[in-house]
């Protein structure tokens, strides 16, 4: 199984209320092997013409990650369609890479729809190849895995600035079961989701569960304060709530 990604990273978007965004969701830059290139290419000059061309691949791949980070979609999208100009061919043979990308940039241009739109395509795309999930053992098993993820948490994200909170759950879920590695922004924005349910006592729970994972991401939440307050004003007891 090759890799599903081109030098991309798990730079979701995510937000604390249906207007508000929440940049300390955003995970660092991470380096994920290029999976576009043959590898039985000939003769020494064809290997070293490949490498040159997954570095700049990777650069453009950091560019357009560190853009959206700092959530500047503009920059982002440039970095995009220059590297879509100069290596027409990544657009057929990494799909979902592309289509993920310019989700993230649509999602902080507040293209909610059209993010929704690249996300879903994915989605679509991966379920119906990997009806079961991203089988393990595989050489990029656990990067696809953590794409998969990735693009679940992504739908979920436009699906509660869309207010369609019962599908944002879902997809929370989804992305839960597939990470080979519990992370809590996922807890995090299942916690929101089932909050704006009003299903406080689920939500509390999943906040609880964000605190075993990172601590730190809810201590900095921006909502976690008034999280605690509503979850109080309803008889409801999150342990993360109790500590100061």
């Amino acid at each position: 199984m090759k890799s599903l990604l081109i030098a991309l990273v798990m730079a979701s978007p995510s937000f604390a209320t249906d207007n508000n965004t929440v940049p300390q969701d955003l995970a660092v830059p991470m380096e994920i092997t290029v999976g576009s290139f043959e590898e039985d290419a000939c003769g020494v000059w064809e290997k070293v013409r490949r490498l040159i061309g997954e570095s700049r691949l990777k650069q453009y791949g950091r560019a357009i990650n560190q853009a959206i980070a700092r959530q500047d979609p503009a920059t982002a999208q440039q970095a995009l369609n220059e590297m879509l100009q100069k290596y027409p061919e990544i657009k057929s043979k990494e799909p979902h890479a592309i289509e993920y990308h310019q989700g993230n940039i649509n999602f902080w241009k507040k293209d909610f729809e059209g993010a929704y739109g690249q996300f879903d395509a994915i989605v679509r795309g991966l379920e119906k190849k990997y009806p079961d999930g991203v089988p393990p053992g595989g050489k990029y098993s656990e990067s696809n895995a953590y794409f998969m993820s990735d693009v679940y948490f992504g739908r979920a994200a436009t699906l509660l600035q869309l207010k369609k909170y019962h599908g944002a759950v879902e997809d929370l879920d989804k992305a839960i079961a597939v990470t080979p590695h519990k992370r809590a922004v996922l807890y995090v924005n299942r916690c929101r989701a089932l909050f704006k349910l009003k299903e406080y006592a689920a939500a509390a729970e999943a906040l609880d569960r964000a605190y075993l994972v990172t601590p730190m991401m809810v201590d900095n939440a921006p909502d976690r304060n008034y999280l605690c307050q509503v979850f109080a004003e309803k008889g409801v007891q999150a342990k993360v709530c109790a500590k100061k």
